[in-house]
Parts: structure tokens; sequence; C-alpha cells
């Protein structure tokens, strides 16, 4: 049977792994964190811990959240400049310098 500390040494490791790919630009390479069964009630000498974890893994999910809908203007953004210079019968010149 695994304790929370343990479980929680987990949680946190694989937090700092996830912190880390994202800054490495390669977000979706940690696996996902899946607590084990039979943990019980947490101690409250570990709740504080735990809350703490919570709040960086919401931040972290936020941050990767925000990542994904910029990703996703930046895609609709080419798609409509890769349409717009498919079907041009001449050179369009886009100034990106602005």
């Amino acid at each position: 049977m695994t304790s929370w500390a343990a479980t929680l040494d987990d949680y946190e490791s694989r937090l700092v792994a996830q912190r880390a790919a994202l800054d490495a630009g390669a977000p979706g390479t940690i696996a996902p964190f899946a607590p084990p069964g039979g943990l019980g009630p947490i101690p409250p000498e570990l709740r504080t811990r735990a809350e703490r974890l919570l709040v960086e893994a919401t931040d972290l999910e936020q941050e990767l959240s925000d990542n994904v809908r910029a990703l996703g203007q930046d895609l609709a953004v080419v798609r409509r400049l890769e349409a717009a210079t498919a079907s041009a019968q001449h050179p369009h010149f886009v100034d990106f310098s602005a």
C-alpha cells in the first residue's frame, strides 16, 4: 500500500517534470498522474502540501490551456493566409514587420 507522502512525492515530481517539458516545448511527454487506490483520508499534516500542489497543478493546467488556445489562433491565421494566397493569380506581399 502506498502512503500519502509517497503519493504526493510522485505527484510533485510529475508537476516538476511537466513544467520542465512545457518550458522545453514538449508538453505532451509526461504520463498522466493516477493516484493509487485505498489511500484513505489525507493526514492533516500533509493537507497544506497537498493544497499547494493542487494550486501548482491548476496554474500549470491554465498555462497549458492558454498555450493550446494561442496555437489554435495562430493556426487559424496560417490557414487564412494559405487560403488567401492559394487562389492568388499574382504575387502578394505581406509585411510581417508591423
